[in-house]
């Protein structure tokens, strides 16, 4: 209960501060401060856009895995399995702010990652139990490539190149 009280007697001094005790010169020291703390905030909010595209990006690599697998399952078993459209990696890319869409729909690099990634096994049985090996583990195949080493390397390659 103190806490509040010293907390709230402190916003409502901060509040009631007068603005006008608040003096700018207009030397060149001043207006050169003023001038980097514009540029941090503007960089600032560039590397925050950066950041965010880059998780964009990271996303679409998720849903393309998914729509990977996907399709291979759809390849290997087409009259078992019927798959609907999901436009979740082209809402990801048209939410960039930064980066180009290309990046993200048209990239040989993350697509050819995508498919070594995907010709690795994944079964929820060994194969010797051949009882139902229609269970598929998509979810846990492209939730390793979204947390694995070799694409946030790739993420971070991106974050490189931009700084260029």
């Amino acid at each position: 209960m103190k806490i509040e009280m010293i907390l709230l007697c402190l916003f409502f001094s901060l509040y009631t501060y007068k603005k006008e005790n608040i003096h700018f010169s207009d030397s060149k020291e001043d207006n050169l401060a003023k001038k980097q703390i514009l540029d941090t905030v503007i960089s600032t909010k560039k590397d925050s856009l950066l950041e965010q595209d880059l998780l964009y990006l990271k996303n679409v690599a998720y849903c393309l895995c998914v729509g990977n697998v996907n399709t291979k399952i759809l390849k290997t078993h087409p009259n078992k399995y019927k798959i609907f459209r999901d436009d979740s990696a082209i809402a990801y890319a048209s939410m960039a702010n930064i980066l180009d869409y290309e990046l993200f729909l048209r990239n040989k690099s993350l697509n050819n990652m995508i498919e070594n990634w995907n010709k690795k096994l994944y079964q929820a049985k060994p194969p010797e139990e051949e009882s139902n090996n229609d269970i598929f583990l998509i979810q846990m195949q492209c939730l390793n490539f979204y947390n694995s080493d070799e694409l946030n390397s790739y993420i971070d390659s991106i974050r490189v190149q931009y700084y260029k």
